[in-house]
């Protein structure tokens, strides 16, 4: 998708990363930024606040991030006898990878800052 406004091309890549371009005399300035990006932008701009549900989303990233976290930290304490000295080892393990699966496709697209 593509917008001309005046001398300001704006469209959009199939990654959905916004690109801004301005003819300034003989330069063209350019501009690309998430979609998260403009609309904090936009946001400010306009004087709105973040939403309750844009704190609930942040809130739930954050959470997501510290469960992947937690069952990276699991797998990697358990003993290498582990397997060998528990009966339900293997279950746990399947377990354990199908969490650790679950847990990061959830993650996926959660843009780590800071």
């Amino acid at each position: 998708m593509t917008i001309q406004h005046f001398d300001l091309t704006v469209s959009v890549d199939d990654n959905g990363t916004i690109n801004l371009e301005q003819q300034a005399s003989a330069d063209t300035v350019s501009i690309h930024l998430h979609p998260s990006q403009l609309i904090n932008v936009a946001r400010t701009l306009a004087g709105n606040k973040p939403t309750v549900a844009d704190h609930r989303v942040k809130a739930l990233e954050r959470r997501l991030l510290a469960l992947c976290d937690k069952i990276n930290d699991v797998r990697g304490m358990l003993p290498e006898e582990f397997i060998e000295k528990c009966g339900y080892a293997s279950e746990f393990y399947a377990w354990l990878s199908a969490a650790e699966m679950i847990a990061d496709e959830l993650v996926a697209d959660i843009e780590v800052t800071g």
